[in-house]
């Protein structure tokens, strides 16, 4: 296993079983860290470990156009039920 494949791992491995089934799985080896699409977001999930991580918190939340591109950073949060709440809230509210 290469390290980017390690550090994939260990960057989802306290989460994997708590991540809703409408996120889709959408992590490319380019990129520092593993991330999931869901309505019109797209969330980076870096190491549980902050000494390991790539940005200050462990989530980051960005807004994303149809074709899955990158539109501007939104949010940032360390606890997943924060980042569930947010992309949920947010959708509800209109502003998605």
């Amino acid at each position: 296993m290469t390290f980017k494949e390690t550090h994939f791992d260990e960057c989802l491995n306290d989460i994997k079983d708590n991540v809703p089934s409408d996120w889709k799985y959408v992590g490319w080896y380019g990129d520092e860290c593993p991330s999931y699409q869901v309505n019109g977001f797209q969330v980076f999930v870096d190491h549980p470990t902050p000494k390991k991580r790539t940005c200050a918190s462990r989530f980051g939340i960005g807004r994303i156009n149809e074709h899955g591109e990158w539109l501007e950073d939104v949010a940032e949060f360390d606890d997943l039920d924060d980042v569930i709440d947010f992309v949920k809230s947010d959708l509800n509210s209109g502003s998605a």
